[in-house]
């Protein structure tokens, strides 16, 4: 079955730092594929994955020091 998954995020992010999303569907889907980092506003991001087992983890990191704002993040199945 394939999936998105979308949200918004905004952050002001220290020198060094970034953030990202992850989806473990079996593999690894990183949303979006480059880090997130620096200062920025709000930006949508959003990934589509074919899961390859019946379930999936879903994750979002901030590596290091600053704020990361999210915000209405949806799973959607795609038919």
């Amino acid at each position: 079955k394939k999936y998105r998954v979308s949200m918004y995020v905004k952050g002001d992010l220290a020198p060094g730092s970034f953030a990202d999303a992850r989806v473990w569907y079996g593999k690894t889907l990183m949303i979006p594929s480059a880090r997130l980092n620096g200062k920025f506003p709000w930006t949508k991001i959003s990934g589509e994955f074919t899961a390859m087992k019946p379930s999936c983890g879903f994750g979002i990191s901030l590596w290091g020091k600053g704020t990361l704002n999210i915000d209405h993040i949806v799973f959607q199945k795609i038919d």
